[in-house]
């Protein structure tokens, strides 16, 4: 009588290739959704940044009690490197967008290719476990270029900076009195931002 492993295993992939196949879509669509939703935010702030700066150019304000910032236009560069900060992050989410849309298009490319099955059903199922494990290789390297890029690497510490730069925002212009400060809007969003 046959051993059932010996069998198998001339038939089937290894198991961890079969689990990695099946598993690199949903991790790349997890990713996918991560990047999306981190677009989406960044482009909104991004947008209420850009929209400030130009309804409040050249009115500045004094900031109380931090004489080094009571001469310098410090909201307004505030709010600049943090309209750059998002800028960097829009960039990096749009380009890993776009890479992983491709990665969808090759995917369903090589689904749609008309494979021809053999007869015999033990080799028509190897062919069609090859075409799954071949999609899930597809998202597999997709999702290892995306994340191992020195850009996408940087987005947590963006993060963290831009974290740390609204909240000692918030410190700094909490002690900019609103009644001397015509440039309300920034004022309150740099507000808005900390808490």
């Amino acid at each position: 009588m046959p051993n059932l492993n010996d069998v198998a295993s001339s038939v089937l992939p290894q198991i961890t290739l079969v689990f990695a196949g099946l598993l690199a879509p949903a991790q790349l669509a997890f990713l996918n959704a991560e990047n999306l939703l981190r677009l989406a935010m960044s482009g909104a702030l991004l947008g209420v940044d850009v929209v400030g700066l130009l309804l409040d150019r050249n009115m500045y304000c004094m900031t109380e009690s931090w004489d080094f910032l009571s001469h310098t236009h410090a909201l307004h560069e505030f709010i600049l490197v943090d309209a750059l900060a998002l800028s960097f992050t829009m960039v990096v989410s749009v380009q890993a967008f776009m890479e992983i849309q491709q990665t969808y298009a090759d995917i369903e490319a090589s689904a749609s290719t008309p494979t021809e099955l053999p007869a015999d059903p033990e080799e028509a199922f190897k062919v069609r476990m090859e075409a799954s494990l071949l999609q899930g290789a597809y998202a597999m390297l997709s999702y290892d270029r995306l994340t191992t890029r020195p850009a996408f690497k940087l987005l947590p510490y963006i993060s963290m900076f831009d974290f740390v730069w609204q909240m000692s925002g918030w410190v700094v212009f909490v002690d900019t009195p609103g009644l001397t400060c015509p440039a309300k809007f920034l004022l309150y969003w740099v507000r808005g931002r900390g808490i």
